[in-house]
């Protein structure tokens, strides 16, 4: 089975690696090869029997197809309600055609349901919502997104967002030291201002942990700053991990549940080394769901629970705005 140099079954786990999907300007390549993979429907098949429990073998089964879920679906709603985009239709097309032909599908209708599972879902989990039986369309097109990483049918944005995570644990090319230096540094650029501003890192027994998204160090060093800034003004005990500060996953939306799981491991690492009371995450929705909601299963925490009790920072602001104007 032809596999190219760039677009193929196996994970970026190599700067090397990397480097060269980083240079496919556009995927240009990554694409044209992608034309000629094949799909390995033995190996398919295997995970099909391995993975679909009997959750999602409910849902496919007991789905009535009554079109409830379809104003739900903001790609059903823009494509002036094109029956293909309703959220049971496309599950259907997709997933439900790979269950029912027992993983024998060829490189045209992965590429398909590629398109779909990418390009016309975001799993926003809306339509969980309106479904009468509770069936989560997001939650399976999360499903249909592993199985396409599994035989190398991702978007080559999505290849280098996993690659990221297993090569640096962090969604861009931040390095451990790059994370301590630009924290340094945002604590000299303040210091002046906020006389005994410290962001702490790797400070054991602290009341509060907390953890970024690696666009923060990358594009947006002031947000590290000002998040400091707050913990000090509030006058709390707390401090950033050297290693296991990064929460966000693309991993997660590439369907690499192996990458995301050595992500939020690194995460759960840093609480046991550390040893905080609690753990605050930032702003991004998307960090709490990968590192608070899914992490747990990832990780193999069957309660679903962080090692830790979990906070997302506006809660944090919301309840030093309370204890502050408590005090007054």
């Amino acid at each position: 089975m032809p596999e190219g140099k760039l677009c193929n079954k196996k994970p970026v786990n190599t700067e090397e690696e990397l480097k060269a999907l980083l240079a496919d300007k556009s995927g240009k390549k990554y694409y044209e090869e992608m034309e000629s993979l094949e799909v390995d429907t033995a190996a398919l098949k295997e995970n099909l029997d391995r993975t679909f429990g009997s959750r999602l073998k409910t849902w496919l089964e007991i789905c009535a197809k009554c079109g409830l879920c379809a104003e739900s679906c903001l790609f059903y709603l823009a494509n002036n309600k094109d029956p293909k985009q309703v959220p049971s239709c496309k599950i259907h097309s997709t997933l439900g055609e790979i269950v029912k032909r027992k993983g024998n599908v060829n490189g045209d209708f992965m590429r398909h349901v590629m398109y779909v599972a990418w390009a016309q879902c975001t799993c926003c989990n809306r339509c969980a919502i309106y479904c009468p039986l509770g069936i989560d369309s997001g939650v399976m097109i999360s499903y249909l997104r592993g199985l396409c990483f599994s035989q190398g049918f991702v978007p080559w944005e999505m290849k280098i967002g996993s690659g990221m995570h297993r090569i640096y644990r962090a969604q861009m090319d931040v390095t451990v030291e790059d994370w301590i230096e630009t924290c340094k540094w945002m604590q000299e650029e303040y210091e002046e201002e906020w006389p005994g501003l410290e962001i702490p890192i790797d400070k054991e027994n602290a009341d509060i942990l907390y953890t970024v998204n690696a666009r923060e160090p990358k594009i947006y060093p002031e947000d590290i700053a000002e998040a400091a800034i707050l913990f000090h003004a509030a006058g709390e005990n707390w401090t950033v991990a050297g290693k296991g500060w990064e929460e966000t996953s693309l991993a997660m939306f590439a369907g690499d549940w192996e990458g995301s799981k050595l992500q939020v491991n690194e995460v759960y690492d840093a609480i046991k080394r550390l040893k905080p009371k609690r753990m605050v995450v930032t702003e991004c929705g998307h960090a709490y769901r990968a590192t608070v909601l899914e992490g747990p299963y990832w990780s193999g925490i069957k309660e679903g629970k962080t090692p830790v009790e979990t906070f997302h920072y506006v809660e944090w602001v919301a309840e030093a705005l309370r204890a502050f104007l408590k005090s007054i």
